[in-house]
């Protein structure tokens, strides 16, 4: 199989779009599964178990152009933001809020990656792992289904506010 690359790293997807939006990622899915061909999400290529390979070939969906912080509540201290977001890059832009997000990966993780494994990090045993802080998340299924896995207003399943102030993020389409 061919090798191509995405952001410097080498991959055996031949294939590689960069969606700008949900609609490009569910265009593709749907291409994807009429034709029984794999997709393999790909924000970052900083995970250390290889997430992003493709043994089979296929779709690689590199986010690269979905990395951008769509909007900030301070009041009810969340984020929307797009999966190719870098983690230290949200910290950067909401500290001036006084919030900050919690989980610490690797310095180059995006938020995508860090959801597909559930990122812990060092601070996970104080403020948990990715799965406490991602949530209404915009997910487009292998079918072209796009789904939100709203779970409500942070306040109403977090207790109101933690020592600190925090953000959760959320994966949006735009």
């Amino acid at each position: 199989m061919p090798t191509a690359t995405q952001n410097g790293h080498p991959s055996t997807s031949p294939l590689c779009q960069y969606p700008q939006s949900t609609e490009d990622v569910n265009t593709t899915a749907k291409i994807a599964t009429k034709y029984k061909v794999p997709m393999v999400p790909y924000s970052g290529g900083s995970s250390l178990d290889a997430s992003f390979s493709a043994p089979s070939g296929g779709f690689s969906i590199d986010f690269a152009f979905m990395d951008r912080i769509l909007a900030v509540h301070e009041d009810d201290m969340d984020v929307v933001i797009q999966p190719s977001t870098q983690w230290m890059e949200l910290n950067d832009q909401i500290k001036s809020t006084g919030l900050f997000f919690p989980v610490d990966s690797g310095p180059s993780a995006k938020i995508g990656g860090m959801v597909g494994i559930s990122c812990s990090g060092t601070n996970a045993f104080r403020y948990g792992t990715m799965k406490d802080w991602a949530f209404n998340l915009t997910v487009v299924l292998p079918n072209g289904h796009i789904i939100k896995t709203r779970k409500g207003r942070r306040d109403d399943y977090c207790g109101g506010g933690r020592e600190g102030k925090t953000a959760a993020g959320v994966l949006e389409r735009k």
